[in-house]
């Protein structure tokens, strides 16, 4: 029998423990986790093209792709998931909500930019003062081109936001004057000196403004020797409570010579016991000689209109271009009378209508972008008005009334609601 050396049996168990050692060392490479890159715990939103996974729901254009984007709005915010990376990200810049506002004026997305600048507002309120002078600078710039229609959409898009802003109102009274809606821009006023009051600083830049807006209507309608409008035009300052003791005194004056000279007389010497302008009303009622006194007496209203009742509100029917009838409230706030988007629906194939252009109207429910159209002719008892302006608003009525009878139409009368008799009397002014 033969004998192994010492040394085999050392060394079989030599190699079995380097065995071992290797192959748990092996297997313990094996089963280890594979690390996580940073990446994919920063940017957990991300495909592997990376690209977002999650999109907002709209972003507004930009003008080059180095723009940084705005936040999202807020309604935006709420329909997606959290993201742990936007609480790393910087805020946009400044310059960057200029060029989405710049963006979005361009290419006339107002309610867009309206959104934008809310949310601006939201962050930062010097941001927010920023983005409203370039309002206020497309809007001018619109004024100054005649695009009624960017201008109005634009001024209609701001007030919903912000209804009291006295440098849009300022500049729409600008606007609705340069139209020649003078009635409707002293609504406008009237409107801007209400919201002044609760804003310091703002009310004499209102009454300077005002002060300018009657000078230049004046001017306006001198100029064309349209002197029954330029009466219209200070008994609407009255009727508005705009009319300051200098208004009555030139009432008192056109009436002297293009109206009524008994009420004229009236107003002049309920003047002239006046601190600065006493001296101005005696030297007019000195230079005008009284009428007789038989003329005194009003003339007998030429007409009458019989008038059915809503409510206190009084209707009558409005003659359009012989083929349609409408039934209107007697609304003497109104400037222009006015339709209904439904009516003028229903009688827009057979009455002609001529396209003027938009404007922005005083309502009951604030300030609102309608539509102005020319109707050849309207009649109104037994009288005929020729080329009458008529604004269409979308506004609810009860079904049986079409709209509103306004002071353009009925301006062109002395006229007197009997409620008595439930008639209106109309005379023709001279």
């Amino acid at each position: 029998m033969s004998t192994q050396p010492p040394f085999r049996p050392l060394l079989l168990a030599s190699l079995l423990l380097a065995t071992g050692l290797a192959g748990g060392w092996w297997l313990r490479g094996a089963l280890a986790p594979v690390p996580v890159e940073a990446t994919s715990l920063a940017e957990p939103s991300k495909s592997a093209s990376g690209s977002p996974l999650v999109k907002p729901l709209s972003s507004p254009p930009v003008r080059d792709s180095s723009v940084t984007s705005p936040s999202l709005n807020t309604l935006e915010a709420a329909t997606l998931p959290d993201d742990p990376a936007s609480a790393n990200e910087a805020p946009p810049q400044p310059a960057d909500w200029a060029e989405e506002m710049h963006a979005l004026l361009d290419q006339q997305a107002f309610n867009a930019a309206m959104g934008l600048y809310q949310e601006a507002e939201r962050q930062d309120s010097a941001l927010a003062g920023r983005l409203r002078e370039l309002v206020l600078e497309y809007l001018d710039g619109y004024l100054r081109a005649g695009d009624d229609y960017a201008l109005t959409a634009l001024a209609d898009a701001f007030l919903s936001v912000h209804y009291d802003d006295i440098d849009v109102l300022l500049l729409l009274a600008r606007h609705q004057l340069q139209s020649d809606y003078w009635a409707e821009a002293a609504r406008t006023f009237q409107l801007t000196f209400a919201y002044s009051a609760t804003q310091p600083g703002q009310r004499s830049r209102v009454s300077q403004a005002f002060e300018q807006f009657v000078r230049q209507v004046d001017d306006q309608l001198v100029g064309a020797q349209r002197w029954q409008s330029l009466l219209g035009f200070y008994e609407t300052l009255e009727q508005l409570d705009l009319g300051g003791a200098e208004q009555r005194l030139r009432l008192g004056e056109l009436h002297l010579h293009h109206g009524d000279t008994t009420y004229g007389r009236n107003l002049l010497e309920a003047l002239a016991s006046h601190a600065t302008l006493g001296a101005r009303a005696t030297a007019l009622l000195n230079h005008t000689t009284p009428p007789p006194v038989a003329e005194r007496r009003p003339p007998p209203p030429v007409g009458s209109i019989e008038l059915d009742t809503i409510g206190s509100h009084y209707l009558l029917l409005l003659g359009l271009d012989n083929r349609e009838e409408v039934r209107l409230v007697i609304d003497t706030g109104a400037s222009l009378t006015t339709l209904t988007q439904r009516s003028f629906d229903r009688i827009s194939a057979s009455v002609r209508f001529t396209e003027l252009g938009p404007q922005m109207f005083n309502t009951a429910s604030g300030t609102t972008r309608g539509m102005v159209y020319r109707v050849d002719s309207v009649q109104i008892g037994d009288h005929r008005l020729r080329d009458v302006p008529v604004a269409v608003l979308d506004f609810n009525t009860p079904d049986n009334v079409d709209g509103l009878l306004g002071m353009n139409v009925l301006s062109q009368f002395r006229f007197e609601v009997d409620q008595d008799d439930e008639v209106l009397l109309l005379q023709p002014r001279q």
